[in-house]
């Protein structure tokens, strides 16, 4: 009788299957707005963990729909960027994204487009 209650017990621990969603630009702007504050909160608590935990230099900059700029960054988003932009190693991850409007070649421009692009929005204020 115990083992018929111990596989019973089993089967209702189970994890539920992790579910696809379709990812698709929210139209209703109050939504948008709560869900993006969400996001970029969870974002620049990520970013804060790698750098707690792992000892990483982190810089994060999000341009929001409504046209205002965050930043996050540990030590800070200018020593990151500095320190971007004097080194000669080559980059790692997505960067097919970086520059909207040109087309970047190596990652050198790579480099110069994201230090120019904070640079500009850093000192507008």
């Amino acid at each position: 009788m115990s083992d018929i209650r111990r596989s019973t017990l089993t089967l209702t621990k189970q994890k539920p299957k992790p579910r696809k969603i379709e990812i698709k630009k929210i139209e209703n702007s109050g939504s948008l707005y709560v869900t993006f504050s969400k996001r970029k909160v969870g974002l620049f608590r990520k970013a804060s963990t790698l750098s707690a935990l792992y000892g990483a230099e982190v810089a994060v900059i999000i341009f929001s729909p409504h046209g205002k700029t965050y930043v996050f960054g540990h030590s800070s988003v200018d020593s990151v960027l500095s320190r971007l932009e004097s080194t000669n190693t080559p980059l790692h991850g997505c960067q097919q994204n970086v520059s909207m409007h040109a087309r970047v070649e190596d990652d050198n421009d790579v480099k110069s487009s994201i230090v120019e692009s904070y640079s500009r929005v850093h000192w507008k204020s």
